[in-house]
């Protein structure tokens, strides 16, 4: 298995759009997640960004780096 960060293949409609716009969408999932001012929106944005994951079929990647995310989340609290 390869790292968690590193691009794999698949032929899905994320794959295929253009990288700015791929860009343009994590900018604006990652500014309204530090704008948001309730837990709801937050878990709302958190199934947004697994349902991305899903439709790319990068779902696996998804939990490993969330688990290494949440370990350092807590690491720093």
């Amino acid at each position: 298995m390869g790292g968690v960060l590193e691009y794999t293949h698949h032929n899905t409609i994320l794959h295929r759009l253009n990288p700015i716009t791929k860009l343009w969408v994590s900018l604006c999932l990652c500014m309204a997640s530090v704008l948001a001012d309730s837990v709801v929106v937050l878990l709302l944005l958190l199934a947004l960004d697994f349902a991305v994951a899903a439709v790319g079929k990068v779902t696996y990647n998804a939990f490993v780096m969330m688990k290494k995310l949440m370990s350092l989340c807590l690491f720093i609290i």
